[in-house]
């Protein structure tokens, strides 16, 4: 179901949608995201703000969306994607984006611990490259001044991970009851 999470009632009737459909709400995945290219010097309050709206907002309207569905039913699972990104520094990605996932690993530590009495459980998910539109869909793609640099540190990163495997690596957490798992590759860790 297309929805915008930005909009918290478009995220509230998605999930009721769910629930209505298969009686339950067991799992939440907080996947959706944006990127940001540009330097701290060159960060735009406009850009930051849709930024916050997606990558802050979006997640935080899913879990309350989902809070409300799983304290009815005995519980779940909530998973928050966050990124490899918030552990390392890549120049050129603005800063605001992995502060931002920063931002969301506290908020699910926080939630870890205030939803233990209701049997919700919240796993955060670290992804470093995922092979998705991801790169091309970023804010701020026109960096003629530091393009160079952040090309060059583009090339030093190890291959993109496909969908398809973290999508196992999260049902595998998914089933060990696992709190965060980090998806870094050989080289990053």
């Amino acid at each position: 179901m297309a929805t915008d999470v930005t909009d918290r009632a478009q995220v509230d009737a998605m999930v009721d949608r769910a629930v209505d459909r298969f009686g339950r709400l067991d799992v939440i995945v907080n996947n959706a995201g944006v990127g940001l290219r540009s330097s701290i010097a060159d960060l735009e309050a406009d850009a930051f703000e849709r930024l916050f709206q997606v990558n802050m907002m979006g997640p935080l309207h899913g879990m309350q969306a989902a809070i409300r569905a799983m304290r009815k039913t005995g519980g779940g699972t909530i998973v928050n994607i966050s990124s490899g990104t918030s552990r390392i520094v890549v120049p050129f990605i603005g800063g605001a984006y992995p502060a931002l996932k920063r931002a969301l690993e506290v908020l699910s530590d926080y939630a870890r611990v205030e939803l233990a009495g209701d049997n919700i459980k919240v796993l955060v998910v670290l992804p470093y490259l995922t092979a998705t539109k991801f790169a091309q869909n970023a804010l701020g793609s026109s960096m003629a001044s530091s393009a160079p640099t952040f090309d060059m540190a583009r090339r030093n990163l190890p291959p993109a991970q496909t969908a398809e495997f973290v999508a196992e690596r999260i049902v595998d957490a998914l089933r060990k009851d696992e709190t965060e798992i980090s998806l870094a590759p050989q080289r990053m860790s």
